[in-house]
């Protein structure tokens, strides 16, 4: 019994009594508790904002999400443009919904792409250093007191004091989180190396993972994955989407987070498909010996112990 619950808590970062009742909940079977608490424990914060810059006649939205119990930003999302119809945009939507609104307003009249771009990154990274009291007001403080530490960190990197900011908050479950849309589509079904998808509506551009002498070994990768990708393809249509996506700095190519979605032995190796928004998915051809930098569960899987700020 001690070293199930204790191989649960190094699986999934839980807390000794959410263990104990997951096992015994199902049956003392350890898979099926891991299914289970990925189901039970909201560990992931989804923080999804408007606001708009009245000295400039500039309007915005932002989603981040966040791993509570490392207390580290898995994503961040923004946009900025000079129409005011951005603003109606709802809140309360699906984080993935809600982020593919935002992708499809990058290229609507009026969007500001590359103040939208350095705006998700400053937002990145400040969540990055945010003291922990901080972060605690918003993953935990009253809706009030949460909207105000948010709406400090957007009015400094807009360089706004004035901005009006609206902010909604949700603790979703990790199985959510990973679900994307909120349902499996059928691309998560097809394999990476279909011809059909590639002559469907889904485009598919060619990746790189970022690797990890300590990650994860390629052909263990599974579904529900996330992995950290540079578009490599260079076609036109990729670079540019590769700009929407925020995967260029500096004019090379930058990882960015993704989503597994089918893992294939093929005869040169294992290829993997990741989904990179939602009509735009990534395949990546690997060496069977590769290993990636992965996230899994609440923590990267990485024989050290690596932390999600460390390389």
């Amino acid at each position: 019994m001690d070293d199930k619950i204790a191989l649960l808590i190094e699986e999934t970062g839980c807390e000794p009594s959410e263990a104990e009742l997951a096992l015994s909940l199902s049956g003392f079977d350890v898979p099926r508790a891991v299914r289970l608490l990925e189901r039970m424990l909201k560990n992931i914060l989804v923080l999804s904002g408007k606001f708009r810059d009245p000295a400039r006649g500039v309007f915005g939205l932002f989603l981040a999400v966040l791993d509570v119990k490392t207390a580290s930003p898995l994503r961040t999302r923004a946009l900025l443009s000079l129409d005011p119809a951005v603003h109606a945009e709802d809140l309360a939507q699906d984080w993935f919904d809600f982020e593919r609104q935002i992708y499809g307003l990058r290229l609507g009249e009026g969007s500001l792409l590359e103040e939208s771009l350095s705006l998700e990154h400053g937002l990145l990274e400040r969540l990055r250093v945010l003291p922990r009291r901080k972060k605690r007001v918003i993953e935990e403080g009253p809706l009030e007191a949460a909207s105000r530490e948010a709406a400090s960190i957007l009015r400094a990197l807009l360089d706004a004091p004035d901005a009006p900011v609206i902010l909604m908050r949700k603790l979703i479950s990790l199985s959510h989180y990973r679900e994307l849309k909120g349902r499996k589509t059928q691309a998560a079904k097809r394999r990476p190396s279909s011809a059909a998808a590639r002559e469907s509506e889904i485009l598919v551009l060619d990746v790189r993972m970022t690797e990890n002498s300590q990650g994860v070994p390629a052909r263990e990768l599974r579904s529900g994955d996330i992995v950290w990708v540079s578009i490599t393809d260079h076609r036109d249509v990729a670079q540019y989407l590769a700009r929407l996506l925020g995967a260029v700095r500096d004019g090379a190519p930058s990882p960015i987070e993704a989503a597994v979605e089918a893992v294939e032995a093929v005869s040169r190796g294992v290829l993997v498909r990741v989904r990179l928004s939602g009509e735009v998915c990534g395949d990546a051809m690997l060496s069977s010996s590769a290993r990636i930098h992965c996230l899994r569960q609440t923590r990267f899987y990485s024989g050290d112990g690596l932390t999600m700020d460390e390389k």
